[in-house]
């Protein structure tokens, strides 16, 4: 069984279901984590991105719970404005 790590923005575009031009942009962003192909010293332009990182960016993202607001609170401020 060969299950990829990395893949190319092409490939992260797909899995996503955007462009390239925005996989690009979500790299510069730092929400998808990813390396440079460095050969004989050499950082080639080929950019491979964990597809750990594509899963956490699909996930959906809890919404922090709203607190209700608190009875009486408003009801002071207008007392202390009407005296």
């Amino acid at each position: 069984m060969n299950v990829q790590k990395e893949v190319r923005p092409k490939e992260a575009a797909e899995m996503i279901g955007c462009s390239v031009g925005l996989v690009y942009s979500l790299m510069n962003q730092g929400q998808l984590q990813h390396r440079a192909i460095v050969r004989r010293g050499y950082e080639r332009g080929i950019r491979l991105i964990s597809v750990e990182s594509i899963n956490r960016f699909l996930a959906p993202n809890p919404l922090p719970p709203i607190e209700a607001p608190k009875p009486g609170r408003w009801k002071a401020k207008d007392e202390g404005a009407s005296s």
